[in-house]
C-alpha cells in the first residue's frame, strides 16, 4: 500500500519505518525540510516526493505526525489538496480537536482515523503503542503489522484514542511541568536543596531523576508540550474536570521551550531561571 508521512521527525520517521517494516511503500515531501529530515527519511526508507499534491496522487493514505498545534493546518492542506483516501491523525491533540478534524474530512469524502502514540520513537518491541480507533481503525492497524511499533484498537469512535492519549500524556508531560513548578517555587523560597534531600529520604535517587527529566525536556521537547498541554485542558475542560492545572503547564513549558535554541550550558538552574520570569 502507498502511505505518505506528515512529516518525518524523530516519531514521524519511527511510525514511517514501523510502516515500511510491515511491506508498506512510504512517501514523504522533501519541500522545506531540512538535511536532518533528509537523513532520517532516507534512512528509514521512505521514497521522496516534492509536494503535497504528488503525496495525494500517489498514496491511498496519509498519516500525520506533527507538532499538535499544526495538527489542523496539516489536515486542511491535506483536503485542500484533493485527498480522497484514508487519513490517520496520530497526533496529541484532544477529542474536540480529533472530532473536528475528523468532520472536515468527512465532509469532503476523506475516510479518517483517530490515533495516539503512547511512549517515544521506539528501538525494541513493546515499549511504545499507536492506539487506534474509528470505523477504519482495523484496516490502520494492519498497516503496522510487523514493525516496533504496536497498533492497539479501542473501538471505532472518532475521540477515543485521542482521549486516551491525552490522559495518559498527562501522567507524564503533565506530572513533569509539575515537578518543574515544584523545583522553580523551592528555589525561590531558597529551600530546593533541602526538598531535594526531603524527596530522596523517600525515593532514593528521585531529585537527580527528576532534574535531570526537567532539563532534558527543556532543551529538547518543551517548545512541543506547550501545545499538549493546550489540548489536554481542553479535553478536560470538555468532561467537565478542573483544567487549570494544564494552563499553568502550558505556560511552564512556554516559558523554558526557546532553551532548545541556547547555545548555553544545560542545567537546571538555568530551566528554574525561565520557569520564574
Amino acid at each position: 500500500m502507498n502511505i505518505g508521512i506528515l512529516n518525518p521527525g524523530n516519531m514521524g520517521v519511527a511510525v514511517a519505518q514501523s510502516m515500511v517494516d510491515s511491506g508498506q511503500t512510504v512517501y514523504w515531501i522533501s519541500a522545506g525540510r531540512s538535511d536532518a529530515t533528509r537523513q532520517r527519511a532516507e534512512s528509514a526508507g521512505l521514497i521522496e516526493l516534492t509536494s503535497g499534491p504528488d503525496m495525494v496522487k500517489k498514496c491511498e493514505a496519509i498519516v500525520s505526525v506533527c507538532p499538535p498545534h499544526a495538527a489542523v493546518d496539516v489536515a486542511e492542506m491535506v483536503i485542500s489538496a484533493g485527498f480522497k483516501g484514508i487519513y490517520l491523525d496520530a497526533n496529541a491533540i484532544a477529542p474536540r480537536t480529533t472530532q473536528h478534524i475528523g468532520g472536515l474530512m468527512a465532509k469532503n469524502g476523506i475516510e479518517f482515523v483517530d490515533g495516539g502514540i503512547v511512549g517515544g520513537p521506539p528501538t525494541k518491541a513493546g515499549t511504545t503503542w499507536l492506539y487506534l480507533s474509528g470505523p477504519q481503525a482495523a484496516q490502520a492497524a494492519t498497516w503496522f503489522s510487523g514493525g516496533l511499533l504496536a497498533p492497539e484498537i479501542l473501538n471505532d469512535q472518532i475521540g477515543a484514542a485521542s482521549g486516551l492519549k491525552m490522559c495518559f500524556a498527562a501522567s507524564t508531560k503533565g506530572y513533569n511541568a509539575l515537578l518543574t513548578a515544584i523545583m522553580g517555587a523551592a528555589e525561590e523560597l531558597g529551600v530546593r536543596h533541602a526538598l531535594e534531600n526531603q524527596w530522596d529520604r523517600y525515593w532514593p535517587e528521585f531529585s537527580e531523576q527528576k532534574k535531570s527529566s526537567a532539563v532534558s525536556v527543556a532543551y529538547n521537547k518543551a517548545w512541543r508540550f506547550a501545545g499538549e498541554m493546550d489540548e489536554m485542558a481542553k479535553t478536560w475542560e470538555d468532561v467537565g474536570v478542573p483544567n487549570d492545572f494544564f494552563v499553568g503547564a502550558a505556560e511552564v513549558y512556554r516559558r523554558i521551550g526557546h532553551l532548545r535554541e541556547s547555545a548555553d550550558e544545560q542545567s537546571i538552574e538555568e530551566v528554574l531561571k525561565e520557569v520564574k520570569k
